[in-house]
């Protein structure tokens, strides 16, 4: 899937070819950073953390081991055969997790799809043999193919919650299938980065040595400048990530050391809560729109930093070529990422993410454009 960057790269060449013709700019409604209004909305309610640390490498096993009991506390992690590993970033989580599952001789991974775009390269990069398995998608939620995964023998199995670009999390039933992989000593790699404290997977899940969770909290906020990652995982694993972080990550940025200080505090949660009731109007705002033209398009209703809307009429194999999504910006000064780049294969035809953080208005206008675009284009 590194092709992502290259198609990316793709629209961004015809994003400033359009705003030159048409002396405007365009409008990215699936951009993942935040709008300004969301950032100056949520800014006057930041505290930022101090710190003294500008001079010393910060590395995860010097940090206070209070520090690390404190975080997986707040991440509802509270067993003692549990320890975390802190990283500058939810891709450095990726990179070492993969480098572990390759010295642990893992023959076949599942990765189950929708996910974030970097997990598959980086597997195959440790010459770990990746295969997709498509979630399925029914009345607003998603299941797992578990007959698939257990018929086709995978070692380890990759999982996003909440599911990519969609904030939708999973159900009791879903859960119990991710159990009874640990029960089976399948390796889970449930990647969390997306999920707020509120809904996390991982504490419903078996807590053994077959399982990896990692978090990015500040992610949920948007502050992609200031942000750490961290894997939690049974402490049999310890020494080997001590190790082995120091190879594929080196020392802590100042500014996951702030992230981590500002996690530990109130402010964290007070942002949480102010940045999810600006998300939720906008959410009020967009399915108005998408309402109009739900005769020929769905969307997944949980509200979070992403929703994706699907336009299943559409084919697929129109919908990943360049000269779709090329017509399309051309047609409506408007940009989006097609759902293939995220992981969303054949069966969902068409879809696109928006990101629910973005000015509102600008928002609704681009999106309103598209959809109007689409159903005359090719519905």
């Amino acid at each position: 899937m590194i092709f992502h960057i290259e198609e990316i790269d793709r629209i961004r060449e015809v994003e400033e070819q359009t705003a030159k013709k048409t002396q405007a700019p365009v409008f990215d409604i699936s951009n993942w950073n935040s709008g300004e209004k969301y950032k100056n909305y949520l800014y006057q309610y930041f505290e930022p953390p101090s710190t003294k640390s500008y001079f010393d490498y910060i590395y995860s096993y010097e940090i206070d081991k209070n520090i690390h009991s404190e975080i997986r506390r707040k991440l509802h992690f509270n067993s003692p055969c549990n320890v975390s590993i802190l990283l500058p970033s939810s891709t450095l989580a990726i990179v070492n997790i993969a480098n572990f599952l390759q010295k642990k001789g893992i023959k076949k991974i599942c990765v189950l799809q929708p996910s974030y775009f970097s997990v598959v390269p980086c597997l195959q990069a440790f010459g770990l043999s990746v295969y997709n398995e498509q979630l399925t998608y029914i009345n607003g939620e998603f299941t797992i193919p578990l007959e698939e995964i257990t018929k086709k023998n995978y070692d380890a199995v990759w999982i996003t919650s909440p599911v990519f670009c969609t904030n939708i999390v999973y159900q009791n039933t879903e859960i119990n299938k991710l159990n009874a992989l640990l029960r089976e000593e399948i390796y889970l790699i449930c990647d969390e980065s997306l999920s707020s404290i509120y809904i996390q997977l991982s504490p419903y899940l078996i807590n053994n040595e077959y399982l990896f969770s990692i978090y990015s909290p500040h992610k949920v906020l948007g502050t992609n400048a200031m942000k750490f990652s961290c894997i939690i995982m049974h402490q049999v694993h310890q020494d080997f990530f001590d190790i082995w972080t120091d190879l594929f990550a080196g020392g802590m940025s100042l500014s996951s050391e702030m992230a981590i200080t500002h996690f530990l505090s109130d402010n964290y949660e007070y942002m949480l809560r102010e940045g999810m009731k600006y998300i939720h109007q906008n959410y009020i705002a967009v399915k108005t729109i998408l309402q109009k033209h739900q005769k020929y398009c769905s969307y997944t209703h949980a509200s979070g930093v992403y929703m994706t809307i699907i336009l299943k009429n559409i084919p697929y194999n129109i919908s990943t070529q360049h000269l779709f999504i090329k017509l399309l910006i051309e047609n409506t000064n408007v940009s989006l990422l097609p759902g293939y780049l995220e992981g969303f294969l054949e069966n969902f035809g068409f879809c696109f993410r928006i990101n629910m953080t973005l000015d509102r208005t600008p928002l609704l206008i681009s999106l309103e454009k598209v959809l109007v675009y689409l159903e005359k284009t090719y519905l």
